[in-house]
């Protein structure tokens, strides 16, 4: 930085006897000050926003070591006192922000009571942690960390680990034990991945995962040799009509268009790359 640049910087600090509060431009809305500072590249100048706090630091007492982060010790966002910001892990700074109640005040969306209630929902009335998520407009990851105490330390309910679920017991599943089974019988006896998507309302990639045990792992598996790879939009059937059309002269791009494949799909297949 310039000295007129770190002149412009210092202008915008505040100092207290405690905190030396930034009253420049803020992001977020935890209220962290930040700067734009010129920096160099290949392509020439250009201007970089920088968090307050670490502009305020590297001044004072140099740059802050790779993979590190600053913590305030004072819990204040805008303060940019060099005497208050602890360098740190993310873990150091997550225990932090746990310990000192600054995740209720800023991130969290649960009180206690609501923490204790889901908690008893997910260890006394088995309830998913999908279902969880629904109900408490979360992402599964942040009722995972609620359940296991990654989080909200102090609040009510039992804390433990993540029960594993399978089948029917994962939320909004549209599937069972018994049209697993069907559907793993259906692929054997000829049809595609794309004809059962459509006859049980999944997705093909779904049905694919299915068809190779990598879901519903639970269900007789399927025997590795019925496994047919690739995914199969055509029929056997389908599939020797186009060679034999292909051998007679048809082009490929005529043969992509009757049966709505692509012309590559088509190259592979006539050049036995596929469909072996």
């Amino acid at each position: 930085m310039s000295d007129a640049a770190v002149a412009e910087f210092w202008r915008r600090v505040k100092k207290t006897d405690t905190c030396w509060l930034w009253v420049g431009a803020k992001r977020g809305h935890e209220g962290y000050g930040c700067f734009r500072v010129a920096i160099d590249t290949p392509f020439g100048r250009a201007s970089l926003q920088v968090a307050a706090h670490k502009i305020a630091y590297a001044l004072t007492k140099g740059p802050l070591a790779a993979g590190l982060l600053l913590r305030h010790s004072c819990d204040t966002p805008p303060c940019v006192n060099p005497d208050h910001l602890i360098p740190g892990t993310h873990k150091q700074n997550s225990g932090d922000a746990s310990e000192r109640g600054r995740l209720s005040r800023y991130w969290s969306k649960l009180t206690d009571d609501s923490v204790g209630e889901m908690r008893r929902f997910y260890f006394e009335a088995e309830m998913t942690v999908g279902a969880l998520a629904k109900r408490y407009s979360m992402s599964k990851p942040g009722v995972i960390s609620v359940l296991i105490g990654e989080t909200h330390r102090t609040a009510p309910g039992p804390i433990g680990p993540i029960r594993k679920v399978v089948g029917t017991k994962v939320f909004g599943a549209k599937l069972d034990e018994r049209k697993v089974a069907e559907m793993r019988g259906r692929f054997i006896a000829g049809e595609t991945i794309t004809e059962l998507g459509a006859a049980f309302g999944v997705v093909p990639p779904t049905v694919s995962k299915i068809i190779r045990n990598e879901r519903w792992k639970h269900v007789s598996p399927m025997p590795a040799v019925q496994i047919r790879p690739g995914h199969r939009k055509l029929t056997r059937e389908q599939v020797m009509k186009i060679r034999q059309r292909h051998s007679a002269g048809t082009p490929q791009a005529r043969l992509a268009a009757d049966y709505d494949v692509s012309r590559a799909a088509i190259s592979m297949l006539v050049n036995r790359k596929t469909h072996a």
